[in-house]
C-alpha cells in the first residue's frame, strides 16, 4: 500500500526500535477491520476498555462501527503500553470541555482517532493534533457554499475531479478542526486551507496565515483521504498499518502478566 509502513510478524521489532514520542513530531497508524471477529474475542477485547466506551460500543447497530471505535480505542492503549508508559488499568480517557478525548494524568500526551468505511486510524504527538479520515462518496457539492471558503471552492470547482478535491478539503478542515479542539464552535467557512506549493499546506484564517499549525496528507487506500494537523512541526514520512491480528495478539497474548483488564 503506498505510504503504508511495516506490518504483521515484524511490527513489534520496527516498533521497539521506533518511538512515538519524538519532540514536536506526529507518528501516525492505521487499521483495517476486514473481518467480525468472533463472539468471545470481542467480549474479552470490550473488558480491556472502559465501561462507559463498552456500553456505547455494544449499543452500535452495525458490527463495524462498533469495532471501529474498539480497535481506535485499543490501538492507543496498545501504544502507550508498548512504550512503558502505563498498564492498561491506569489508562482513563477523558472528554475536555469541548469534547475532545484526553488521556487523564497524561498532559503531554495528544492523540486523536478517525474511522471511515473499514479503516480506523489515529495520530499521536506531544502536542496537539488533529486527524480525520474519510471514504471518497457521492457528494452533493452544494454544500461547499455553506461550509467552505471561496478560494476552496474556486479550487474545487476548477478541478479535474471536484467530488474528488472535495475530500482533500474536508479531511484537512476537519483535522483543523479537531486540532483546535472546538468542535464547530469554529465555522467552517471562516478559515481556509491553502496550497501555496512545494507540497505546503496552510490554514489562512481572515486574510492571515497561520505558521504556527501544520499539515500532512498522505496517499492512502484507494478511495479515501486522509489528513492530519498539529502544532508540531514534523510528521512521520509514512504512516504505520496495525493488522487486527496485531492487536489482538498484543492485547491477548502479550497482556499476560500485565494488568491488561479493567475492573468494573
Amino acid at each position: 500500500m503506498p505510504g503504508a509502513g511495516k506490518s504483521g510478524t515484524c511490527f513489534y521489532e520496527y516498533y521497539i526500535r521506533m518511538s512515538i514520542f519524538k519532540k514536536d513530531s506526529v507518528s501516525v497508524f492505521a487499521l483495517n477491520i476486514g473481518r467480525k471477529l468472533e463472539f468471545d474475542v470481542y467480549h474479552r477485547l470490550l473488558h480491556m476498555i472502559d465501561k462507559d466506551k463498552r456500553d456505547r460500543i455494544l449499543a452500535y447497530r452495525r458490527w463495524q462501527d462498533g469495532h471501529l471505535a474498539l480497535f481506535g480505542d485499543l490501538m492507543i492503549r496498545m501504544l502507550l503500553i508498548k512504550q512503558g508508559i502505563a498498564d492498561n488499568a491506569g489508562i482513563h480517557f477523558v472528554i475536555s470541555d469541548y469534547g475532545k478525548p484526553v488521556v487523564q494524568g497524561m498532559p503531554d500526551f495528544h492523540f486523536n482517532i478517525s474511522h471511515s468505511g473499514e479503516w480506523v486510524v489515529c495520530a499521536v504527538a506531544d502536542q496537539a493534533v488533529g486527524i480525520d479520515i474519510e471514504q471518497i462518496a457521492a457528494i452533493e457539492l452544494s454544500i461547499a457554499d455553506s461550509f467552505f471558503c471561496r478560494k476552496e471552492r474556486d479550487d474545487i470547482f476548477s478541478s479535474n475531479d471536484p467530488g474528488v478535491r472535495f475530500f482533500d478539503y474536508w479531511t484537512l478542515k476537519e483535522s483543523y478542526i479537531k486540532f483546535v479542539g472546538q468542535g464547530l464552535s469554529i465555522p467552517l467557512n471562516e478559515y481556509c486551507i491553502i496550497f501555496p506549493g512545494d507540497h505546503k499546506i496552510n490554514v489562512e484564517i481572515g486574510d492571515k496565515v497561520d505558521h504556527s499549525v501544520y499539515f500532512k496528507q498522505y496517499q492512502f487506500a484507494p478511495g479515501y483521504k486522509m489528513g492530519v494537523c498539529s502544532s508540531a512541526e514534523h510528521f512521520a514520512d509514512i504512516y504505520t498499518v496495525f493488522s487486527m491480528e496485531d492487536v489482538i495478539n498484543f492485547v491477548l497474548q502479550e497482556g499476560e502478566g500485565r494488568v491488561m483488564y479493567l475492573k468494573e
